[in-house]
């Protein structure tokens, strides 16, 4: 597992990329008054030294009340003052996205009756860093793409008889695009 810590000082945000026990890069930024560029540029140094895409990028872990307060604070100033505690940790998850492409956390699912004729549903599973977008895409024995197949649902052929169906989702957000398959279900 791929692993970023961030931890804010009042002169340097530290950022430190791990993986499993193994430290990959370790490097500093100055902390910067709006805190969330500190952050960015602490995090974008990381990946350089790291050698590492975004997508790579399993969890990131950020310490500190200073940091903690401190973003909440900008947050809830620039929206009027007014926002709720889930509603700035929403912000803040809006704001990495711009950052890391989405990761999934639970996979879609495909439900319905596996038989000609029938309707298969999907959903798209549970992402972190927010997808602004989904791309559907039914696949035939796992790897086959079903040509015009790309709804959220997907009525069964005639040449389904005997496969196993599935859908490919690609979530996509202002970071990058991020696929995923979900499971397949034989079709009678």
């Amino acid at each position: 597992m791929i692993r970023i810590g961030i931890d804010v000082g009042g002169t340097n945000t530290d950022a430190v990329v791990m993986d499993g026990g193994d430290v990959l890069a370790g490097v500093k930024a100055p902390t910067t008054k709006d805190v969330m560029s500190g952050v960015v540029a602490a995090l974008e140094k990381a990946l350089e030294a790291s050698k590492l895409e975004a997508s790579a990028i399993d969890v990131v872990m950020i310490g500190t009340t200073h940091f903690t307060n401190a973003v909440l604070e900008v947050i809830n100033r620039g929206k009027g003052g007014n926002l709720r505690p889930l509603d700035m940790g929403n912000a803040i998850t809006a704001e990495l996205s711009e950052i890391f492409a989405p990761v999934n956390t639970s996979p879609p699912v495909i439900s319905g009756t596996a038989t000609v004729g029938s309707t298969l549903t999907s959903t798209v599973g549970n992402w972190t860093y927010v997808p602004t977008s989904y791309a559907y895409q039914w696949l035939r024995g796992g790897t086959t793409m079903i040509p015009g197949a790309t709804a959220a649902t997907y009525v069964l052929q005639a040449a389904d008889s005997g496969q196993s169906i599935s859908m490919r989702l690609t979530a996509t957000n202002a970071a990058g695009s991020t696929p995923i398959v979900s499971n397949a279900i034989a079709v009678a």
